[in-house]
């Protein structure tokens, strides 16, 4: 842990070891206390998200120095941490390349106003707000430019990972455009989902509703409309906040930490796929905090970045060459 320790963790911040040698996240005190009521128990749900552990297989532990770190244990500032499972086979490391944006284009205009087309009559509005269905946009889980072919090996990759009886559609029938890949979410909330905010799903091989301090709408709750599921919660959570005060209260304003999502009642459009947001929350827990001493891609069971090949195209039909999700 040599090369860990010569950098020391800031008072302020809570460090995990992901992959010793290869991968730590610096967390913030104040960006933690409020995810989970369980902070080590987040960290085990950190690891397993991050590194995709088989259900069947361990989990995989915390430690605190050389003692196993238990769920309920206080997280002390300023220390590290260490997730730990007995090797690596079977695991399936998250790629971050999967969640980073591009630019914008008529084409993918088009393709995210074909989804928002599937998800409306679905989500009604904003799953986490409650935003009007005019005022929301529909975004891909996993983006459409990343194309079908790398969309499924990530699903193929994570299939050991996955709670079948809460995937509403069969992982081998999972698309790129489908609602299995969507959601709506207010206008201004999509710019900052997978860069700072990640949306959580309960129950998974590690938490469970009760482990979080859920925020539910009162004005959703007493839409006789829209529903909230019994089996299962997806949770929004921030990863990162504004440092100006005013900016951050206008956020949580606008999307509550552990806001609680609701789905119009009765539609048997299937929900956002589990193994698709437990494999986004890892990206975007490293976007946030990560930190790589080493490659993630030399992890074995890591789905590398499809090689782009760059078409030449007319100056007419450059504006389609942007990508986004």
């Amino acid at each position: 842990m040599s090369s860990l320790v010569s950098e020391p963790v800031a008072d302020t911040h809570v460090r995990l070891i992901i992959v010793l040698n290869v991968l730590w996240l610096d967390i913030p005190y104040t960006i933690l206390r409020p995810l989970c009521l369980y902070p080590l128990k987040y960290f085990r749900y950190l690891g397993w998200a991050i590194l995709g552990r088989a259900i069947l297989g361990l989990q995989g532990k915390v430690y605190y120095g050389a003692e196993v770190a238990c769920d309920d244990a206080p997280v002390v500032c300023g220390e590290t941490y260490e997730f730990r499972t007995e090797n690596m086979a079977g695991a399936a490391p998250v790629n971050v390349d999967v969640s980073k944006k591009k630019s914008e284009s008529i084409t993918q205009m088009s393709r995210r106003e074909n989804l928002k087309r599937m998800v409306g009559p679905r989500d009604g509005r904003c799953i986490f707000t409650g935003h009007s269905h005019l005022g929301c946009e529909a975004m891909h889980i996993i983006p459409f430019t990343r194309g079908q072919d790398w969309f499924e090996r990530i699903v193929r990759s994570r299939r050991d990972t996955s709670q079948s009886d809460l995937e509403d559609t069969p992982l081998n029938d999972l698309k790129l455009d489908s609602t299995s890949n969507g959601f709506l979410v207010v206008g201004g909330l999509h710019r900052w989902i997978d860069r700072w905010v990640a949306a959580l799903p309960v129950p998974n091989p590690v938490l469970t509703r009760d482990d979080i301090d859920i925020s539910i709408n009162p004005h959703r709750e007493s839409d006789g409309r829209v529903e909230y599921l019994t089996d299962r919660s997806y949770i929004l959570q921030w990863l990162k906040l504004p440092d100006d005060e005013y900016d951050r209260e206008g956020v949580l304003r606008i999307a509550p930490n552990n806001s609680l999502a609701a789905f119009v009642k009765g539609t048997p459009i299937p929900k956002p796929s589990p193994l698709l947001l437990n494999y986004m929350y890892g990206c975007t827990a490293i976007r946030c905090w990560g930190r790589e001493h080493g490659s993630m891609s030399d992890l074995p069971g890591f789905v590398p970045t499809p090689e782009v090949i760059v078409r030449r195209t007319s100056t007419s039909d450059s504006r389609d060459i942007g990508r986004e999700r």
